[in-house]
């Protein structure tokens, strides 16, 4: 994806919401849309249909589908979505945090990654700098009072973290605990929008159990159905068409 074009070169080819979406580097869209009309032409389709103003709104889409990519390693792919989302409105604080979420779910490259894709997207900050701190940040918390927590949340017992807790890995439980509640509390974002970019990873990754959880985690915190179709509909951008047949019937569940 090295040659970038004009959008003058693109006119008659690509539909104006591809042209517009990838307006940085359209030369691989003109080639396939050349080379493979009828199919690109359902491609264009679906990618309108998926990245529209929906239930969740475009620009959402845009910063979901952006992390989404920064998990699979996409580094262009995850560059091209944030800076959409950028373009939309969508604040420097805000996809920081939700680069911070995908962490939580994919571990610390992701962090690294989703760092990439923002300073390839050349995002400026615009908005006033905020820890977003929580007030229970610096409160000491026990390996019992975490266990209880998950036990709760779960309704049932679990044993990676009991392994945690019974294996005296202190810090990493206690690591984790503090990512997963400061990051699933209504700050930037309210907690649902980072509920659905989880049902995006784990869908994009067809991992039926994740969407199952944060499904449920989006409904507890006002999300609805149809947003979480949405959310569902955003991964079959990065993980092809299998991972909605994949989890169709999760949203039949809800």
């Amino acid at each position: 994806m090295s040659k970038k074009t004009s959008g003058a070169g693109v006119a008659g080819v690509l539909p104006s919401h591809l042209a517009r979406m990838y307006q940085d580097d359209t030369s691989w869209l003109e080639v396939m849309a050349t080379h493979t009309p009828v199919f690109f032409q359902g491609f264009a389709e679906l990618c309108s249909g998926v990245l529209a103003d929906g239930a969740i709104p475009a620009r959402i889409k845009e910063l979901i589908l952006g992390v989404v990519f920064a998990t699979q390693g996409n580094s262009e792919g995850a560059a091209i979505h944030i800076k959409n989302a950028y373009r939309a409105g969508v604040t420097v604080v805000e996809i920081t945090e939700m680069i911070a979420a995908s962490a939580l779910s994919r571990g610390a490259g992701v962090y690294m990654e989703g760092y990439k894709a923002l300073m390839a997207a050349g995002v400026e900050e615009r908005s006033p700098k905020t820890s977003g701190a929580s007030e229970a940040m610096g409160k000491a918390v026990t390996v019992a009072e975490i266990v209880e927590y998950f036990d709760d949340y779960y309704g049932q017992s679990l044993p990676h973290i009991r392994v945690l807790a019974d294996g005296g890995y202190n810090n990493v439980l206690k690591g984790y605990f503090t990512m997963r509640t400061e990051i699933l509390r209504d700050a930037v974002f309210p907690r649902k929008y980072k509920e659905f970019l989880f049902i995006a990873i784990n869908a994009a990754d067809m991992f039926s159990d994740g969407v199952r959880v944060h499904a449920k985690g989006a409904l507890d915190c006002g999300g609805t159905k149809e947003e979480i179709l949405d959310a569902m509909m955003v991964a079959i951008m990065a993980g092809g068409v299998a991972c909605w047949f994949n989890v169709a019937n999760i949203y039949e569940e809800l």
